[in-house]
């Protein structure tokens, strides 16, 4: 990761991410315990890493989410309306 990494603690009960040509910054809410953290900045690393290359500004909500098996799942919209969503998922 070439970014600075920043981390946060979140205003609400909604884990965030945004990656910017110069900064990622996750904001983490208050009751994460220190498992999901682990889990959540490995998956930040994963999705930080899918960026060939970083022109726009992206921000996505970051969710758990449990099937039979626990998913750590995310949807990054870029500042631009007419670019895609990007979506990513992991399972931990």
């Amino acid at each position: 990761m070439k970014q600075t990494l920043e981390i946060v603690e979140a205003s609400s009960n909604v884990n965030r991410l945004t990656v910017t040509p110069t900064r990622v910054t996750v904001k983490l809410t208050k009751d994460i315990s220190e498992l999901r953290r682990k889990q959540l900045m490995a998956f930040v690393d994963y999705v930080v890493e899918q960026f060939v290359v970083i022109d726009k500004t992206w921000r996505g909500a970051i969710k758990f989410e449990k099937d039979g098996l626990t998913y750590i799942k995310t949807s990054m919209a870029a500042d631009c309306p007419k670019v895609s969503n990007r979506r990513f998922e992991c399972v931990v």
